[in-house]
């Protein structure tokens, strides 16, 4: 009878101990499927948000150009007018989106640099306004006008290419959305290997730990 007992306790032990684990398992790959999809996501809105800038700027850029050309022989026409300010439509009406995008990436300092780049078209514009309303002589000097152009581009270039950087990171990161790296404020919950590794790792702050152990 005393045998019956512990058969039926173990059944029941068992059983419930295999819910536990299964429920485990089960959260924990829930998670790192959102972890996967959160990283996934991030990363692709990102590289929207920097082909969208590529794109206005290239044209507002293009169009800058192509009118201080014009002026240069003083030869613009309507349609140069047109084009160049459908340029700066585009620019202006896109710029706050990218504003509030790079937000919401955390990616404030690089909102910072977008404005650098408005303030630069800004001054280009100013001085393209200046000469067609004046009607200066062709032969004006654009000097200043083509310097903020030539900065922009620079400016706006350097920009494409760190947010691709970023994008690409987190591309990459996206493998590894189920860990975090190893940090002061995560080290009680290191396994003790780990704890070893880190102590002889050249850059433990690579190291990664298992993002399960940092939620629970």
């Amino acid at each position: 009878m005393f045998d019956l007992v512990k058969i039926g306790i173990s059944f029941i032990l068992s059983g419930f101990v295999g819910v536990l684990v299964s429920y485990y398992f089960q959260r924990k790959n829930t998670l790192n499927q959102l972890n996967f999809k959160m990283a996934e996501r991030k990363a692709g809105e990102l590289k929207e948000i920097r082909d969208k800038f590529e794109k206005i700027s290239a044209e507002r850029i293009y169009q800058t150009r192509n009118m201080m050309d014009s002026i240069h022989v003083n030869a613009v026409t309507d349609k140069d007018r047109e084009h160049y300010k459908e340029s700066i439509r585009n620019w202006n009406n896109n710029l706050n989106v990218i504003y509030f995008d790079l937000q919401a990436q955390d990616l404030h300092h690089i909102a910072l640099q977008v404005e650098s780049v408005h303030a630069r078209f800004r001054s280009a514009h100013y001085e393209i306004d200046r000469k067609i309303n004046a009607k200066i002589s062709a032969p004006a000097s654009l000097t200043a006008a083509r310097a903020s152009v030539d900065s922009a581009y620079a400016e706006s270039s350097r920009i494409s290419n760190l947010l691709t950087q970023i994008a690409d990171l987190r591309w990459s990161e996206v493998k590894d959305a189920d860990t975090v790296n190893l940090t002061l404020a995560n080290l009680d919950k290191a396994s003790s290997l780990m704890l070893l590794i880190a102590i002889f790792h050249k850059s433990p702050s690579t190291l990664r730990i298992s993002r399960s152990r940092v939620d629970s």
